[in-house]
């Protein structure tokens, strides 16, 4: 296990030993470097925010664990990954504009990357949670949940 250092992105962590993870299976939304009009202020801009939010409130400091993908790095060296915490007992947690209340038992980041809305389904990624990861995706998308809040119909 290792200890979550940092939250890059919604869907992207720093862990105590050094190692960039990527959530497998899952976008979240990134600023683009390379779009001169990037507005922070912007939907896109406010979806980045609350997804990274929502993950720190998840995440930041706490113990995570690894299922690797294959394949198990990405183009630009990230691992990719499962990512898996561990609640002891009743606790709420997140960020961005969503608490969640998360019963003792071990959930799965990038489930709830997409049940609460801040990330879309990968449909290209190598995962056998590609169906669950789609199914999720939709009942946020129907229900406006997170990010999707911000969207018109």
């Amino acid at each position: 296990m290792r200890s979550v250092q940092q939250v890059v992105y919604g869907d992207r962590l720093i862990l105590d030993n050094g190692e960039s993870v990527q959530a497998l299976g899952v976008w979240a939304p990134k600023p683009d470097p390379g779009k001169k009009d990037f507005k922070p202020d912007s939907a896109m801009g406010a979806g980045e925010r609350r997804s990274r939010e929502f993950t720190q409130g998840l995440l930041q400091g706490r113990q995570v664990w690894l299922t690797y993908g294959e394949p198990a790095k990405d183009s630009q060296g990230n691992s990719l990954a499962l990512i898996y915490f561990k609640v002891d007992s009743g606790q709420s947690l997140g960020g961005g504009g969503q608490q969640v209340s998360l019963g003792a038992g071990t959930y799965m980041l990038n489930q709830l990357l997409l049940s609460y809305g801040f990330a879309e389904a990968d449909n290209k990624a190598n995962t056998s949670y590609k169906v669950e990861f789609q199914q999720l995706q939709s009942e946020a998308v129907r229900g406006k949940r997170g990010n999707w809040q911000m969207m018109t119909p």
